[in-house]
Order: structure tokens, then sequence, then C-alpha cells
């Protein structure tokens, strides 16, 4: 190991150097790669001198694999000395600083930290990596489940000294390229994740091979949004002490109430999707109807009438509570920073514009959407529906989901990649819509 100092080190947390390190890189090393991998490669090669790396992800985004391919890649004299530490739920922040320390000490270029939101003061005291280690030309990237602890630490002590790189959207093209699965319908219903349901039910597929997370049933999704949303947020505020950043939250979380006001207040955003679903549905189902034969036979009247008993349900009586507007704020800036929501832009035809909200992980708006046209299905109110007709219009509301789920991910993947001088929006009119108008300034068209 050229450059290395390497007596029997005394490490505290998990650290992997050497032989055994490539072993474990190369395990992965033909695994295809994520797009935001360049951006990593380029960091380690010639990014700035004073900033650490800052992997962002929920679970099943391939963090970890990234990191470890980026290993699998570098020349002997470049993984000689590197290091990639575990940070386990036993270690603190002390540990990790001296093992740091020992790396440094014995020549170490690069370290890959992974999990390093789990521990205590990592939010408070996250600069020592940029201003100790990296401005000496220590190339540092820190992963983690609890993406958020990474943000609020870019918010206070690595403000201004971290490179971002996000891993949670999966682009449609992406996820072909890398799963190898083409089918639109399961990108909408399962997308979102590195890992899909296998068409004959037994299990996932996921990119590492491993049985991943998906939103195949109300159980995994539920699990999810528990352990990757809500947890993440909820431990991520536990951890910080000098940032005074989302004050309402770390109220909500001295009380208790945190975990219960999340749940509701994405319900509110997803209560607030399927009240425009079926809205629109109500405006053209006397089109659509022509084109359904099972439907026509139940009755267009039967059906409007199902549709606006649905909507007055899950207006009224739907919610359990609302949650503040200054509560819903934070929260929904907490799901933007864990990039789960975006904005894409709307337009009225008589003036006007605002932004419309949406899940850019794809599977969990479906599976949530589904969760509550299934429980709008049960409710009292609607008993008297036939069950041929309940799984009809059922089945149609879903696909009207699939259909506003996919107007809005091309609306943003649009936005994203536009020049300056276009722009793109959805053009809405008192009955109807155009899905996505593209504007160019310069020629005004």
């Amino acid at each position: 190991m050229s450059g290395v100092n390497t007596p029997d080190l005394a490490f505290e947390t998990m650290v992997c150097t050497g032989g055994a390190l490539y072993d474990r890189a190369v395990r992965v090393a033909g695994l295809k790669r994520r797009d935001s991998y360049q951006a990593l490669k380029a960091y380690l090669q010639k990014g700035p001198a004073d900033r650490v790396c800052l992997l962002c992800g929920l679970r099943g985004s391939g963090k970890a694999t990234m990191m470890l391919q980026a290993i699998a890649d570098m020349t002997p004299e470049e993984w000689a000395c590197t290091a990639f530490i575990d940070i386990m739920s036993s270690n603190d922040f002390r540990q990790l600083s001296r093992d740091m320390f020992r790396l440094q000490e014995a020549g170490y270029k690069n370290v890959f930290v992974d999990e390093v939101t789990q521990l205590v003061g990592f939010i408070d005291n996250a600069a020592l990596f940029s201003d100790v280690f990296a401005t000496e030309g220590m190339r540092v990237v820190l992963s983690g489940d609890d993406s958020l602890g990474l943000w609020l630490a870019s918010l206070d002590a690595l403000y201004d000294r971290a490179v971002f790189i996000r891993t949670t959207y999966v682009p449609f093209r992406e996820h072909v390229r890398l799963l190898g699965r083409r089918d639109i319908e399961e990108y909408l219903e399962y997308g979102g994740t590195l890992c899909t349901p296998e068409k004959d039910g037994s299990g996932t597929y996921s990119l590492d091979g491993g049985d991943g997370v998906g939103f195949a049933t109300e159980e995994s999704m539920r699990c999810y949004v528990d352990t990757a949303i809500v947890r993440n947020i909820e431990h991520s505020l536990s951890f910080q002490s000098r940032v005074s950043h989302l004050p309402h939250l770390r109220n909500l979380l001295s009380t208790g109430e945190l975990p219960d006001v999340i749940n509701r207040a994405i319900e509110d955003i997803i209560y607030t999707f399927m009240a425009d679903v079926l809205r629109h549905r109500l405006t053209c189902v006397t089109r659509d109807l022509g084109c359904r034969g099972a439907l026509d036979r139940e009755g267009t009247k039967n059906v409007t009438t199902w549709l606006m008993e649905m909507l007055n349900v899950l207006e009224d009586g739907g919610r359990k509570a609302i949650v503040t507007d200054v509560i819903a704020v934070e929260i929904r800036e907490c799901l933007e920073a864990l990039d789960l929501l975006a904005s894409v832009p709307v337009e009225a035809a008589t003036g006007g514009a605002a932004d419309r909200v949406i899940f850019t992980q794809l599977g969990l708006c479906y599976a949530l959407a589904k969760a509550l046209v299934h429980a709008l299905m049960e409710d009292p109110v609607l008993a008297g529906m036939g069950s041929r007709t309940r799984k009809l219009v059922g089945d149609m509301v879903l696909a009207d989901v699939r259909e506003r789920m996919l107007a809005d991910i091309v609306l943003f993947e649009t936005v994203r990649v536009l020049p300056a001088h276009r722009e793109a929006f959805r053009l809405e009119f008192a009955a109807g819509r155009y899905d996505m108008v593209i504007y160019d300034e310069v020629s005004d068209t």
C-alpha cells in the first residue's frame, strides 16, 4: 500500500481497508451504475478541496452500492489509500472523529462513511469533516438513510461546504436501464426504489439482489412510510440541538405527536390529489362511458352518482384531522428535502399561476391512492354499491390515478431539462386542461 502507513491501527468503529475493502467492492463492480454515479466520481477526482460530499437518498436508492462501485473503479494506488466506515448504532461521534484522525495520520486520502446520520452530534459537529479533513486534502463521502439529517447539517455546520448528490428519485429511463423493466404501468405502480415485485408474486427484484422494500402491498407501503420517512424526520430532529430550523416540528417531537402529524400531512396531500382526480373524472365520465361497455350497462347516472358520493366522503368525512398550515409548510419542506415531493407549474387560461405538489416516488403515491380508494369503497355511505359496480368504479378511478401520475411526471421531467428560455406548465380551463404546454420566450410560441 504505497503512501499509507498502516501499523495495527486500533479502530473504534467498523473500518474496512485494503484487500478486505477491495473484495467487498468487486462484488458490486459488475452492477449497472446510477445516473448520479458520475457526480460522485467527479467529486473524488476533481471536486472542491474544501468540501465534503453528501450522498443523500432514502432506503433502496443504491447509496452504499454506489460508494463501493466508486472504490472498485479506483486504481490500486487509489483504493490502497481508501477506507470505508460502517457506522453502528453503538458508535458515537467522538469515536468516529478519532478514527478519522487515525486514518489521516496513516496517509488515507479517501474515506467513505455510511450511516453517519446515526451518530448523536453529527448534525451539530459535521464541520469537522470539511474544516479539518477536506481542507487538508482528504476526500470525504458521507451517506445515510436519514438524509434529512444531512440536509440539516448543510444548513448549519456544513453551510456552503458540501457537494450534494441525490439518489431518491429514479426516472423511468434509469428504471429501465438499471432493472431492465420496460412496463410503464409497473413503473407507475411500484417505481421509486430500485426494487419491483416479481410477476409471479414470489418476492421483489432489486438492483443489488437483495429483498428491498417495495410498494406491492399496503403493509409494505406503510412500513416504508414509517421507517424511511417518519422515523427519518423524527430521528434527524432528535439529533439536532443548535439548528433552530423547523421549530413547530421540534415541539411536536417533544410531545410525542410528530409521527401521527407527519402521517396525517401525507394523507392530506394524497386526499388533495385524489379529489382532483375524481373531479376531473366527473367532468368527462359521459364522454368516456361510450367506450366502456361494462360501465355503460351499469348506467351513466349510477356511475356519476357513485363518483360524487366518493368525492363527498373524501372531502367531508375522509380526514381524521387537518394539519395546521404552519406545520404543513414545515412537513412539506422536510418531504421536499427528502426528494419525495416536488412542484410542477400550473396556469389557468383565465390568468393566474400556481404550483401543483406531486410525489416523485411514484410507487408510494400509487400505493397511498390505492389504499384510499379501497377505504372509500368500504365506507358505510357507499355500502349500497354492488360488488360489480364497486370493482368497475374502483378500477376506473385507479386508471385515472395512473394517467394523472404519468402526466405529472412527464411535466416534471420536462421542466427539469428545458433550457432557460423555455418553460413548461399545465394549462387549465373551466372544464378540461392541457397536460403540458411548452412556451419558448425567444420565438414567443
